[in-house]
């Protein structure tokens, strides 16, 4: 894929004005053609089932209290914000 050979930030700044959502999670029922409400709604839900399925396999696997939510917010970078 040439467009992303050249500039990275150029690439997802084209990707983001062709279709944000999409360029998330590649389901053509996320393309700009296609998103409504409905689709908007179905999109961050499966971002927080995700999250959640994320969290319970860390704490499956490590047992300090907190320890997933930590986790996610330094590889994710919201460390900044808090």
């Amino acid at each position: 894929m040439k467009m992303f050979k050249d500039n990275t930030d150029k690439s997802w700044e084209k990707i983001g004005k062709m279709g944000p959502y999409y360029g998330v999670l590649t389901f053509d029922k996320f393309r700009n053609s296609n998103f409504d409400d409905n689709e908007k709604v179905e999109f961050f839900r499966s971002g927080k089932q995700r999250i959640i399925r994320l969290i319970d396999r860390i704490e499956s696997l490590v047992s300090f209290p907190g320890i997933a939510l930590l986790i996610m917010a330094v590889v994710l970078g919201v460390w900044h914000f808090l």
